[in-house]
């Protein structure tokens, strides 16, 4: 369902699809999704996905040492 789409430089795009038939058309230029378990459960997986990615990254012993990196702690405060 979700998946790393594209290295934007400083970040990653995370992409998660909806399946066709939870799309809907309100309007010519609207685009909706259906609220069914379906789409409730894409939605909770990318919050899961963020906090997982998030985690790890916050355990991980190499990631942590580049909290005090002068140079990236001058780019993103």
């Amino acid at each position: 369902c979700g998946s790393a789409n594209k290295n934007i430089g400083d970040a990653f795009l995370l992409v998660w699809k909806f399946p066709d038939e939870e799309i809907c058309h309100p309007t010519i230029n609207d685009v909706d999704v259906r609220n069914t378990k379906v789409v409730q459960n894409i939605c909770d997986l990318a919050v899961i996905s963020f906090l997982k990615i998030y985690a790890r990254i916050n355990k991980d012993i190499k990631m942590l040492a580049y909290r005090d990196h002068k140079k990236l702690c001058e780019r993103i405060p």
